[in-house]
């Protein structure tokens, strides 16, 4: 999991080509995935696209906190639950895997360097942070 991370660890990284490109391809791909196979809206697939794992939150507070507040008797759940899986819950899901793929597939084919960022310790053989390896000590 540590491979694929999200679109905006690259912007906030410096690495904005590979996060401009891979946010393309994501919401590309997702439009496509999303409007043939599911009918989704066009908001549907922007929330899925550019809030990532922060709509999986938002479905989560509509699941634990919102559903119990809407009157069942009414029959108003039963549509509030169908358009919260079919603009919300299935477009983050869809989004999330489509998001972290793309942005992989992307880093890695620009050249990001994954195993940089971590190195060896000759002496202890422990894994450290930093882009550099570790002092051989004096």
């Amino acid at each position: 999991m540590k491979r694929f991370k999200s679109p905006w660890f690259y912007w906030h990284t410096g690495q904005t080509r590979i996060a401009m490109t891979s946010l393309a391809a994501s919401g590309i791909l997702s439009g496509l995935v999303l409007t043939v196979a599911a009918g989704c809206s066009a908001w549907a697939i922007l929330l899925a696209v550019l809030f990532d794992s922060a709509s999986l939150l938002l479905a989560l507070v509509y699941l634990l906190a919102l559903r119990w507040s809407i009157p069942e008797g009414l029959g108003v759940q039963a549509h509030a639950d169908t358009l919260a899986l079919e603009f919300l819950i299935l477009p983050a899901l869809v989004g999330l895997v489509l998001n972290r793929g793309c942005a992989f597939l992307v880093a890695k084919s620009l050249g990001y360097p994954f195993e940089a960022q971590t190195a060896t310790d000759p002496v202890t053989g422990r894994r450290t942070r930093g882009s550099h390896p570790p002092s051989r000590g004096a």
